[in-house]
């Protein structure tokens, strides 16, 4: 609105000559009255969160002797100058005016409105579940964790179902087997925040087998004749299920060793008789065919260290050590082929010590016992002694540990003699005992260990030896 001041010119009549007063109506009176301000200004930004500064820039027009302001939020001010900053910290609409005034009158500007909002941060999604894994039907404990100010809530529960809670705790259950991907999407002013997926596993109920008093790679000793095997049937919550017929087999030895039904406690028991050669094992047990139910099966495994067999052309029985995971003849060998003969010529030795064979009859010897038997390599009785210290050909190794332990009587169950052996003459038993390997060292050598004492001391020694000597022999067989 523009205030106009009223301007009055006054002429004052002097005594004196009238008409030299008349003259001087004449004359020209110039009379300066000044003009009306246009008031106007600008304003940036017009929308803002609080708190916040807004730019007031004073665009008025015209001579000012002063300016009015208001701010719109209580607070007045009286600047001019070109440019300054007002603070609003409360939300708010605020109508900002501003009357500027001189000698002429004042003029309002037109009045400018700012708005102000409240800040709001964008909320978090977020979310717990428990369980996460259990058996259909399930009722599943939703926790609500999100963070800020939430105006609303959108679920997404992975099984076509959906919700608007806002409880921080609540429950879903989930009628059927599935794998479900839950999702919350939160939303206020300021937008929405949607969380990361949690995946809920609904399962059927289901049933185990637990093996009792069992240890994985259980070590049998030479003694025991037969191992009890012992497993309870239970449902996801443990609870015992009786008259259920469990499967027990020797996957190996390829055949079953029985079965049994679950009794009131859920166990089912049976007895495995301990046969052949020894080595790793594996007893496989499961719910039987026939039956309704169904549970993952079991593998039981077994180290039969010691073992016997039974060749089959003599059928003369031997003991058998599992060492450097195969398997080894625990006695020397006392097969009858062409090049073999018992030390001396004597049959008393045979017995006591088994049959000397030259290299050749050696590998025709094992090669008579089937099933995969076979004189053993030079590398394979080198890594078998490692397990014991090393022969005597190891940097730095006397062989005095490994004769200890695998001569008879020692810690390894392999059980060496001291056969005694035949170059250009016997040497029947003490102080040596040779074994061949398969391994030649030249055209008419080939690789030996010997087991060697003197006087106190023992040692086991690596040698390359002539292949027409006739030495002890101990046949392998891999673990299969």
């Amino acid at each position: 609105m523009k205030t106009l001041k009223p301007y009055f010119l006054i002429i004052v009549m002097m005594s004196g000559s009238l008409s030299c007063q008349l003259d001087k109506l004449h004359e020209n009176v110039t009379v300066s009255i000044p003009t009306l301000p246009v008031a106007s200004f600008q304003v940036s930004p017009t929308n803002c969160e609080a708190p916040c500064e807004v730019t007031i820039t004073n665009t008025t027009q015209g001579e000012v002797e002063s300016y009015s302001w208001d701010f719109g939020d209580g607070k007045t001010g009286t600047q001019s100058a070109g440019t300054f900053i007002h603070t609003y910290n409360e939300p708010g609409s605020y109508a900002i005016n501003l009357t500027a005034t001189n000698a002429a009158g004042s003029d309002d500007a037109i009045p400018k409105t700012v708005t102000i909002t409240r800040k709001i941060d964008l909320p978090t999604a977020s979310f717990s579940v428990s369980p996460n894994s259990c058996f259909a039907p399930c009722e599943v404990t939703f926790t609500n964790t999100s963070i800020g100010e939430i105006d609303s809530y959108s679920w997404d529960f992975g099984d076509g179902n959906r919700g608007s809670q806002s409880d921080v705790s609540f429950e879903h259950t989930y009628e059927n087997p599935g794998n479900y991907n839950v999702q919350l999407i939160v939303s206020n002013e300021a937008g929405s925040d949607t969380s990361s997926f949690q995946q809920i596993v609904v399962q059927e109920k289901t049933y185990s087998l637990i093996a009792l008093d069992w240890t994985q790679g259980l070590e049998l000793n030479r003694d025991q004749k037969s191992v009890e095997v012992q497993v309870r049937l239970v449902d996801q919550d443990n609870n015992f299920i009786p008259g259920v017929v469990i499967d027990f087999d020797v996957i190996k030895a390829g055949g079953g060793i029985g079965n049994a039904t679950t009794a009131s406690n859920g166990i089912a028991s049976t007895t495995w008789i301990l046969e052949g050669v020894g080595g790793t094992e594996e007893i496989h047990v499961e719910v039987e065919e026939s039956e309704n139910i169904s549970a993952n099966p079991l593998q039981l495994n077994v180290i039969k260290k010691f073992g016997e067999f039974t060749d089959p052309k003599e059928e003369q029985s031997y003991n058998t050590v599992f060492l450097n995971n195969m398997i080894w003849m625990a006695e020397n060998l006392n097969l009858t082929v062409f090049r073999s003969s018992c030390c001396d010529n004597s049959d008393a030795n045979c017995d006591i010590y088994g049959r000397l064979y030259s290299f050749t009859g050696a590998n025709n010897a094992c090669s008579e016992l089937g099933e995969e038997w076979r004189l053993p390599t030079d590398q394979e009785w080198w890594d078998m002694t490692l397990e014991f210290g090393g022969a005597q050909d190891l940097p730095g190794t006397e062989g005095r540990d490994a004769y200890n332990a695998l001569l008879k009587g020692g810690s390894s169950g392999f059980e060496a003699l001291l056969g005694g052996s035949r170059f250009a003459s016997w040497s029947c038993g003490p102080p040596d005992g040779y074994y061949w390997t398969s391994t030649t060292d030249g055209s008419n050598t080939a690789w030996a260990y010997n087991f060697w004492l003197n006087f106190d001391f023992g040692f086991l020694i690596r040698r390359s030896e002539d292949t027409g000597a006739d030495f002890s022999v101990r046949c392998v067989k891999d673990d299969n």
